[in-house]
């Protein structure tokens, strides 16, 4: 197992391609959402460009707040 890399605004279009080429490398990603259903679609669109989307999770977080930060960082 690779790195555990937090990415924040993870159904960003920025992002997206982040969580693609850390995946590619062979990291563990961490993606925070404000809300949890935005997972599905983010996963669909990795498992579109090949990548393998079981190194992938979601954790809710409101960057704006401090609420799901803790969460978002435990272990990375």
């Amino acid at each position: 197992m690779g790195d555990i890399v937090v990415v924040t605004g993870g159904n960003g279009f920025v992002a997206g391609w982040c969580i693609i080429d850390l995946l590619e490398r062979g990291s563990t990603v961490r993606a925070t959402v404000r809300d949890l259903a935005h997972g599905s679609k983010i996963r669909a669109a990795v498992d579109a460009a090949g990548r393998a989307g079981d190194r992938l999770m979601f954790v809710q977080a409101d960057l704006t707040s401090d609420a799901g930060r803790d969460a978002a960082m435990a272990g990375s």
